[in-house]
């Protein structure tokens, strides 16, 4: 039950405002102060912070707080590096961040690759949209380390609707970047 409730407020905080992050934020840091050797706690938890990170006042608070946060996840795939929930929210924590400050996108690549494998094994670990989701986050992921070569394979994959919206995404990405 607590575990349902905290992934709804956690969505809640994905797609919310800074009220919802940090609800889910008190909500998690409480349930991990009561199991912290619990992994998805403490994977929801470092997602929490990771996400309250981007209200901090200055840059050593965001600093601080992003690299407690990234140990703590890391810790919770290290509890059970089979857990593909743990797994999942790692995999996302890791492409939010800033490359060129986290350094995290490789772990995030070797996330969804191993999502994806343990997909192709079990189809029914989660449904084909997630799949296809994660493949299209996988592409992302490749392009900003700009391994061309990796990203047409991803995109091979994915139906042609698909590889328009990561065109145009990408379209948006380097007219952002050259801002």
């Amino acid at each position: 039950a607590v575990l349902k409730d905290g992934s709804e407020l956690h969505a809640r905080a994905l797609a919310g405002n800074k009220q919802d992050r940090l609800q889910a934020l008190e909500f998690f840091a409480e349930a991990y102060q009561m199991n912290p050797t619990h992994q998805l706690i403490t994977a929801y938890y470092a997602d929490c912070l990771t996400l309250m990170g981007f209200y901090a006042k200055n840059l050593n608070e965001l600093f601080a707080s992003t690299m407690k946060a990234i140990k703590l996840m890391d810790n919770a795939v290290n509890i059970d590096p089979d857990d593909i929930q743990v797994r999942f929210l790692r995999a996302y924590q890791s492409l939010r961040l800033p490359e060129a400050v986290f350094h995290r996108t490789g772990t995030a690549i070797g996330d969804f690759r191993y999502l994806l494998q343990r997909y192709e094994q079990d189809n029914s670990i989660f449904n084909p949209e997630t799949y296809r989701q994660i493949l299209f986050d996988l592409a992302i992921a490749y392009r900003r380390l700009e391994m061309d070569t990796a990203v047409e394979e991803i995109l091979t994959q994915l139906p042609a609707s698909e590889r328009d919206k990561f065109i145009q995404y990408s379209r948006l990405q380097y007219s952002f970047n050259r801002l």
